[in-house]
């Protein structure tokens, strides 16, 4: 059976469109929700109702978690916390090589979230890189490399 190919990969269009209802209340335990990985080629600013996003262009996947079904599109939008980080891997790729595109893999989970407004969400985004970044994309790379390991306490 193949994939369906739809217009846009969003969280919506996966069928993630109750986030509220996936999440325990009082548990900060995280739900994934989404894989989504592709090959990026460019990114576009994009103004919405809800302020700016990044329209990622190129070639992407995104499997529901929660039902397993997987979509493809030639475009994709993410959760504003991964947005920043994948379109930088490109903008960085691309300043040496304008023709660079970047391969990226990221589980998006959502988990509980107590807002500080009576009608605010209930929950929030987080993602997991499932690439190490290239350290020539990783503005913290040489600063990690000169820092002493972390010490770690026990409880």
């Amino acid at each position: 059976m193949s994939s369906p190919i739809i217009s846009k990969i969003t969280l919506k269009t996966v069928g993630i469109d109750d986030p509220e209802s996936l999440v325990i209340p009082g548990k900060k335990k995280n739900v994934p929700v989404m894989r989504v990985y592709g090959l990026l080629r460019t990114a576009t600013e994009k103004q919405t109702d809800i302020g700016k996003s990044m329209t990622l262009i190129g070639d992407f996947e995104a499997v529901n978690l929660i039902t397993g079904e997987i979509y493809k599109s030639g475009k994709c939008y993410l959760p504003t916390i991964a947005e920043g980080p994948v379109t930088e891997m490109l903008f960085q790729a691309q300043a040496k090589d304008p023709k660079a595109s970047v391969k990226f893999a990221l589980d998006v989970m959502v988990s509980y979230f107590e807002s500080k407004f009576p009608k605010g969400a209930k929950y929030t985004w987080g993602v997991t890189s499932l690439f190490d970044t290239p350290e020539e994309c990783d503005p913290l790379a040489d600063i990690r490399k000169a820092l002493p390991a972390p010490k770690v306490s026990k409880k």
